[in-house]
């Protein structure tokens, strides 16, 4: 008995892209789809055209065939629904916000075409007392001032230690207070507008309804006039007492951050869990380095390994694909006896790379799934500090 695998295009493949990062959600799209033979039709967000047709000048640069990209754009009605609809798609790929998807998943029962989601975002930051507060403060302003908040990945949400609190707080409000709103053109800009007048419309609503309900207004809040064109609203923030104020439970895409304050471990996993399982994905983050970071992992690492059926020691967390990354994936299989390696699934390819050299490895003990990362710096001082510890894991 013989059996053959062949795999074949699917055919068309529906992109439908948001107006913000748009050639990065474009990429992410299109590449995979052309890779493996199939046509796109890519939908340009009716906000922001004009990067998109753009791109399209492009491809007809370099000589693409016709037909095999194509770039339209229009409202979701009736555009949109024309696309997700039609009996020739056989895919849809869609980045934007969670009402928008359930007409798509609706369409798509039209066509009965595969979908893929990837919507709105309310990513908690959390930083302990033991964090580099420095550290901290960089990359809480760059992830939610960076292009004005308006990322699906904006870290919205941040979790202070009690105990740091006051200080931490009011070293960020100092930091927000210093970033300068400008013209995208400008050299000296570091946050530019909002896309639209309705995005203005929606972060001023809810953070009125924030300060309504007992919100704390910290810094910024109001619009900024830096020019008489666009639509500029300054670096936010808002102390929120509870995860029901608007600000801290809705997706704003702005650059409007909602603080709230913890005192253990427990109290900010549950805190930051809630929202999170009610209506978002995407990532989140902490701030923490030592003592507690090595407690927050070895629970992490002894509930995997619970529901692996597998000794603790054999599971390692990994993320990178660089060369050192390699060298130290290997270590870890042929010193440290690892056996189940938890990798992102973008980083598949680096993990199979690492260990398919080695001998004696059986790939059946290789598990990749789709969480944890490292800090590679971190896990090289692990694994050569700590020899009898079998296992080395920083998320």
């Amino acid at each position: 008995m013989q059996v053959i695998t062949t795999r074949v295009p699917i055919g068309v493949v529906a992109a439908i892209i948001p107006w913000n990062s748009q050639m990065l959600l474009t990429a992410v799209k299109l590449a995979p789809a052309l890779a493996m033979g199939n046509t796109v039709v890519i939908k340009a967000s009716e906000l922001a055209p004009v990067t998109l047709l753009e791109f399209a000048k492009l491809i007809d640069k370099v000589g693409l065939p016709k037909g095999v990209i194509n770039i339209i754009t229009g409202l979701g009605e009736p555009c949109g629904k024309a696309l997700t609809t039609h009996n020739l798609v056989e895919r849809i790929a869609f980045t934007g916000g969670p009402e928008t998807a359930k007409h798509i998943v609706k369409n798509s029962a039209e066509n009965l075409s595969q979908v893929s989601l990837e919507l709105g975002g309310k990513s908690p930051v959390v930083v302990f007392d033991d964090a580099d507060q420095e550290n901290a403060l960089n990359g809480i302003t760059a992830g939610i001032f960076g292009a004005s908040g308006q990322s699906c990945i904006a870290g919205s949400r941040l979790y202070l230690q009690s105990n740091i609190y006051d200080e931490f707080l009011k070293k960020l409000i100092s930091k927000a207070e210093k970033i300068k709103l400008g013209g995208p053109m400008e050299r000296d800009t570091q946050m530019g507008p909002l896309n639209s007048f309705k995005q203005l419309e929606i972060i001023e609503k809810n953070i009125k309804l924030t300060l309504d309900q007992g919100g704390k207004l910290r810094c910024g809040g109001k619009r900024h006039s830096v020019s008489n064109k666009g639509y500029y609203f300054p670096p936010t923030v808002i102390e929120c007492n509870n995860h029901n104020l608007p600000t801290a439970e809705n997706e704003l895409f702005g650059p409007v951050l909602s603080v709230m304050k913890f005192d253990n471990e427990k109290e900010v996993i549950d805190k930051m869990s809630f929202v999170m399982k009610e209506a978002y994905g995407n990532p989140s983050s902490t701030h923490s380095f030592g003592r507690k970071s090595k407690s927050y992992l070895e629970n992490a690492r002894k509930s995997i390994a619970s529901i692996l059926n597998a000794e603790p020691k054999e599971i390692i967390f990994t993320s990178g694909g660089t060369e050192s990354y390699n060298m130290i994936i290997q270590r870890a299989v042929l010193d440290l006896n690892v056996k189940t390696i938890i990798s992102s699934p973008i980083e598949h390819h680096a993990v199979i790379h690492a260990i398919e050299n080695l001998d004696n490895i059986n790939y059946n003990n290789v598990l990749l799934s789709k969480d944890g990362s490292i800090d590679l710096e971190h896990l090289e001082k692990l694994l050569i500090e700590n020899n009898d510890l079998k296992l080395v894991s920083l998320m």
